[in-house]
Order: structure tokens, then sequence, then C-alpha cells
């Protein structure tokens, strides 16, 4: 029995990994007929944010670099509009042996996470990659000695970096939310969480973004909001249990105290009864006693 079910758990995993590669492939061709219009309105924009500021070029190294650059934005790209169907497959599994709290849980946490991812990989992208970008050329020497040129696959690994630091950064909130959930950390220390987590937060605020005190802070202060929004829906999570805790007692109390109506009624209800029926039975019985006695008086009429 319990091999039969580790073979049915294999060939349910088989299946679901087959339809996410099939997925990803699909989804892999549709962005490749499509990339250079993606690829050429992304540089655009790029580039125009930089301009703004200083002017550049980008230039290839390699005869190969423009079609390798193509191969890995439509990989990235394929790899990020497929995400949400390899993390709903992977629920898909995990969830048969979990259970009805735990699917919940991990449904809605795994939805807001990819929300979440994006959203930060955007802001990311939007944000920080024209601020890192700037700082790099404003340490370069002057143009007249030295044009200024950005190479186009160091530019695409810069931007990916910086993205995926963004999604994981907006995971945050989920973080926080499933370390009050499951008590690795109690309610009552998370203002020392607080304090303790602002130098770590201003580390990482450093390593992502340029070494000026305006970013590092703005990056250090949404990474505190973000800390507070899991707070907050950890508060209101918890709220919403305890209210259906109580909701679920109170109705236990009113189904109690109608079971003691209903077994009162029922009781009074099968007195009521026993008195009908033994009226019943007494003058059923006197009825058949009068009748007896009238038959003996005929009788005896009858002899004499």
């Amino acid at each position: 029995m319990l091999l039969q079910n580790f073979q049915d758990s294999i060939l349910e995993l088989r299946r679901r990994v087959i339809l996410s590669i099939l997925f990803f492939i699909s989804t892999f061709f549709i962005v490749l007929f499509f990339n250079k219009i993606l690829i050429e309105n992304g540089l655009n924009f790029v580039v125009k944010a930089i301009q703004n500021k200083q002017e550049i070029r980008i230039f290839t190294q390699n005869i190969s670099s423009a079609f390798i650059f193509r191969m890995k934005i439509t990989l990235y790209l394929s790899f990020a509009i497929s995400l949400p169907y390899f993390l709903f497959q992977l629920y898909s599994f995990i969830s048969l042996g979990l259970f009805k709290k735990e699917r919940k849980v991990l449904f809605y946490t795994s939805t807001i996470g990819i929300i979440f991812g994006y959203f930060g990989f955007i802001i990311s992208i939007l944000y920080l990659v024209p601020l890192c970008i700037s700082f790099f050329l404003s340490m370069q020497f002057n143009q007249d000695v030295i044009s200024q040129f950005i190479e186009l696959n160091s530019l695409l690994s810069l931007i990916f970096n910086i993205g995926t630091c963004g999604f994981i950064i907006f995971q945050t909130p989920i973080i926080v939310f499933l370390l009050l959930m499951y008590n690795f950390l109690q309610l009552k220390s998370f203002s020392k969480f607080r304090l303790y987590s602002i130098p770590v937060y201003l580390t990482i605020s450093g390593i992502i973004t340029p070494p000026d005190v305006l970013s590092q802070v703005i990056c250090t202060i949404i990474m505190l909001g973000l800390t507070e929004i899991g707070f907050v829906c950890f508060l209101l999570y918890n709220a919403m249990i305890k209210n259906k805790n109580d909701y679920s007692k109170q109705n236990i109390v009113y189904q109690q105290q109608d079971f003691v109506e209903i077994k009162k009624n029922k009781k009074v209800k099968y007195k009521n009864d026993y008195k009908s029926k033994k009226i019943l039975d007494d003058f059923f019985y006197f009825k058949s006693l009068k009748q007896k006695k009238n038959k003996k008086n005929n009788k005896f009429r009858n002899k004499y």
C-alpha cells in the first residue's frame, strides 16, 4: 500500500513537471516572436532614463553578443511569465498532503509573494537601475579623454541582478508574517526585531544601491515599511481568527442551549403522550370490562 502511494506520487510529480516544461517552452517561443519589440523598447527606456543625466552609447563586444543577449532576454522573460504557473503546479502537488488551514496559508502567501515580487522587480528596474548606471558613469574619466560606452551583456547582468534583489526584498512582508504565525518571532519581541533590523536593512541597501546616503535611506525606509506591512497583516489575521473562534464558541453555546430545550420539549411531549396513552388505555380497559359484564348479564337472562 505504501509503495503504491509512493508510485502514485512520483507519477503525479512527473505529470506536473512535464506540464510545467511544456508551458515554459510555449512561453519561450511566444516571447521569442515578440522579443525584438520588447528589447528595443526596453533599451530605449533605459537609455532615455540615463541620458537625462549623461550621454552614453551601448555597444556589443563580440559578433555573437546580440544573439546571446536576445536569448538571455527571452529566457528571463519566459521564466518570469512561467513562474506563477510553476508555483501553481507545486502548490497543487504539495496541497494533497496538507491540512485545510495549511493549504490556505500556502495559497495566499505564495500569491501575495508573487505580486509583491513582481512589483519589487519593476520598482527596482525603474528606480535603482538608472541610479546605479548614473553613479558608475559619474566615476568614469572625462568624456573628452575617454568616451563612455556600456557593454550590452553587462547592462543586462546589472538589470537582472538589481531586479532579483528587488524581488527578494519585497518578500519581507511574507517572511515577517510567517515568522510571527509559526512563533519563530514573538509579538512581545517585535520591537526589538525592529531595532535590530535597521542596521541589517542599511547593509542590504548599501549593497544593492549606489553609495549615496539618499538612495540607502530610501531603500531602508521601503524595507522597514514592508516589515510593518507584514506585521499589520499578521495582526489582522490574528484578529480574524480570534473572531472566528469566538463566533464558533458562541454557536456551540447556542447549539447546547437548543439541545437542552429540545430535550426538555421531548420530555414534556413524552409525558403528555404517556398521559394521553394511559387515559386511552384506561378507557378501553373499562369499556372491555363493561362489555364482558354485559355479555354475562345477557347470558344469564337468556338462561332464565
